[in-house]
């Protein structure tokens, strides 16, 4: 049996305002910034997020320890939140910011798939901060009561 304590952090979401709007997406995506939002859309109007006809979207950056990652949501999103994982088909009830994490990740991950030509140190980058958004959506679910959920629609 192993004695080593595991302490969880505190997970935290701020809205971007709209003065930082501009530097939300290079920030986090680099060149591929573009990239990922018009995945992000596309997945969203095809299913992803059941309900989305585009429009404006609000950004967020969730604070776990020393690591800031982006959210991606459409506006006037609900409480809980159904994505659709376009890759396996599954489907999963969420609270919205765990939600929009995920389909965050889930564009992130088909644009790195995708991109070909992207500079070998920023797609590491974006690979790894593919593992750190899932790694601490499984922190984040196991706060929310919605461990074995989250568990089930991103592994």
């Amino acid at each position: 049996m192993s004695t080593a304590e595991v302490v969880s952090q505190a997970i935290t979401v701020s809205e971007v305002s709209d003065q930082a709007r501009m530097n939300f997406l290079p920030k986090f995506f680099g060149g591929q910034m573009m990239n990922v939002e018009n995945i992000y859309c596309a997945l969203a109007r095809k299913g992803m997020i059941p309900g989305y006809t585009g429009g404006y979207l609000t950004f967020y950056i969730l604070t776990a320890g020393d690591k800031q990652l982006p959210i991606i949501l459409p506006s006037q999103s609900p409480d809980m939140l159904t994505i659709v994982n376009p890759l396996f088909k599954t489907e999963c009830t969420l609270p919205a910011m765990l939600a929009g994490l995920t389909a965050t990740a889930i564009a992130l991950l088909v644009t790195i798939d995708s991109v070909r030509g992207c500079p070998s140190e920023l797609q590491e980058k974006l690979i790894d901060l593919y593992h750190d958004m899932i790694g601490v959506g499984h922190e984040y679910a196991e706060q929310l009561g919605v461990a074995n959920e989250y568990f089930h629609f991103v592994d």
